[in-house]
């Protein structure tokens, strides 16, 4: 369809201006008739190039040109019947602009991000062209071009090629024939979703904090890869991923993937909804906030954080089934299921999924109480075909003085927790401290094995009589140090119990009456998976 045959009413420019938000443009002047005016495209043209007929249209005045130039391109844009012009923020943009803007009776806008005037001119154009989409249900705009993209690559590089958006869903991938392929590509087409895997924050954080292609060596059967980040200026969309050729990648694949990863970014930002593109900007900023990567200021702007409002991270996640590998999709099908909840109970939340795991954000007066609200509105919800059970993890920061990187460590910490005992849906690090430190001592003490006690860790090792003395300690210490209430759990008789007392400190040289020395046996017994009250 093309312009003239448009009909006059559709997306006013004031409709225009709320669904682009957050994105950081600031109206400079506004026009008398700025709420009535319909929008019909956008044109992209220099400081005092022609311009043709576009009534309705939205200049985005590029490159550089000096005052009068811009006042000039002003004048026309408005005798030619656009609705507004777009400059770059730092232009030129003296008063005597703005009053030649006011005088001619056209909206004037400057726009402050790292959005290139093509990807602004697509993000403008899909919120328009929405409302004259056919709903016939076919294709959303851009994504059969992502798969003639992909092959493209593929043909360069000789690898297969796979878009994914942020969520690791696989939206277009290549079929050239002769493509090297390996069974985790394989499997990520079939599925739709790449294999979630244990390294997927590391790998996916190294991508989307890098300008550039980012390899990663061949992994058992895993061919080796190089991948690189789809993204409009400073906003992520997806990322690239391509399996190198025989002889791994030149210079001149790395330029291949490079464009592609440009050419990408235009068409997915296409095929974004205008009616979901608030909670995906939102999304995006969330998962760089919460990731550690990107612009934070530019993210915390979007999500219009503020230092004195206190704020709760939440986090969405299943045990079961939901750990493993090869139920990728369907656990991804879920998470975004839980997603669309989120949305319909509180429409102010920021939500992303990332790993299978839903991130929601809040930031009110109430957040403690509003928090817990939604993690057991959620949690309590019936689950659906996978029956999987939901748990949910709440971390707040009642200062606002946190990073949200910390926030996701710490829900991610209770969440683990959540998952591994299974007898709650909800908990905060409060309900559940002392696991969440129990599982960060383990990990420290695999980490550095050395620090471990070489006469308590042999008992663990020896005979099942030692391990049962083992057990003896573990239950007196459940027991608050009481012999008599640690025998009648043991069913043995006190007498018993304070022999295996004192035979665990004949083999491990440990005084059982210093309470440093405890503290230390108690540590490592509750940190070793074997040990149990017996």
């Amino acid at each position: 369809m093309n312009l003239s045959d448009r009909p006059e009413a559709g997306c006013t420019l004031e409709e225009l201006l709320q669904r682009i938000l957050p994105l950081p443009v600031t109206v400079l002047v506004e026009s008398t008739a700025a709420s009535a005016l319909f929008v019909r495209g956008t044109l992209i043209a220099g400081p005092g190039e022609g311009l043709p007929d576009l009534s309705g249209g939205i200049l985005l005045l590029a490159g550089r040109g000096d005052v009068p130039q811009i006042e000039a391109s002003v004048r026309e844009a408005a005798e030619r019947g656009f609705g507004a012009v777009f400059l770059r923020a730092g232009a030129s943009t003296t008063p005597t602009v703005l009053r030649t803007a006011a005088e001619a009776g056209i909206s004037l806008m400057s726009f402050d991000s790292e959005l290139n005037w093509r990807e602004l001119a697509a993000l403008l154009d899909t919120v328009i062209e929405s409302h004259w989409a056919p709903s016939d249900g076919g294709p959303a705009v851009g994504v059969e071009e992502l798969y003639v993209i992909a092959d493209a690559v593929a043909a360069t590089i000789g690898g297969s090629v796979s878009i994914e958006d942020l969520s690791q869903r696989v939206v277009a991938y290549s079929s050239v024939p002769g493509q090297r392929i390996d069974a985790v590509r394989s499997e990520g087409i079939l599925d739709r979703s790449a294999p979630h895997d244990p390294g997927d924050r590391e790998r996916y954080g190294r991508i989307l904090r890098s300008d550039g292609v980012v390899r990663f060596e061949r992994d058992g059967d895993e061919l080796a890869r190089a991948a690189m980040a789809v993204r409009a200026g400073d906003l992520p969309l997806g990322t690239i991923w391509a399996i190198e050729g025989e002889h791994g990648i030149s210079a001149r694949d790395e330029a291949a993937l490079r464009q592609g990863a440009q050419l990408a970014a235009l068409h997915m930002l296409r095929a974004r909804s205008p009616f979901e593109f608030h909670h995906e900007l939102r999304g995006d900023a969330l998962r760089s906030l919460i990731d550690g990567t990107g612009n934070a200021d530019g993210a915390r702007t979007r999500l219009r954080l503020r230092d004195d409002v206190p704020r709760a991270l939440l986090a969405f996640g299943f045990g079961g089934a939901a750990a493993d590998r090869s139920e990728s999709s369907a656990t991804a099908r879920a998470a975004q299921n839980v997603a669309r909840q989120i949305t319909a109970l509180r429409p102010s939340a920021s939500i992303t999924v990332s790993g299978g795991v839903v991130y929601v954000l809040l930031a009110d007066d109430h957040v403690n109480s509003a928090a817990s609200s939604l993690a057991e509105s959620i949690t309590g919800i019936p689950g659906g075909r996978e029956r999987r059970r939901l748990f949910a993890a709440v971390a707040v920061d009642h200062d606002a003085t946190r990073p949200l990187t910390d926030l996701r460590a710490e829900a991610d910490d209770v969440l683990e927790v959540l998952v591994a005992r299974s007898d709650r849906s909800t908990a905060t690090l409060r309900d559940v401290r002392v696991d969440v430190i129990l599982r960060h001592v383990a990990a420290e003490l695999t980490r550095t094995p050395w620090l471990r006690d070489a006469e308590i860790a042999r008992i663990f090792t020896a005979s099942a009589r030692n391990r049962e003395i083992a057990g003896s300690v573990a239950a007196w210490f459940d027991a608050r140090f009481e012999v008599t209430r640690a025998a009648q759990v043991l069913q043995v008789h006190p007498n018993t119990l304070r022999y295996r007392l004192r035979r665990f400190s004949e083999l491990t040289g440990v005084d059982l009456e210093d309470a440093d020395s405890c503290l230390g046996v108690w540590l490592q017994l509750r940190t070793h998976s074997g040990v149990r009250a017996s």
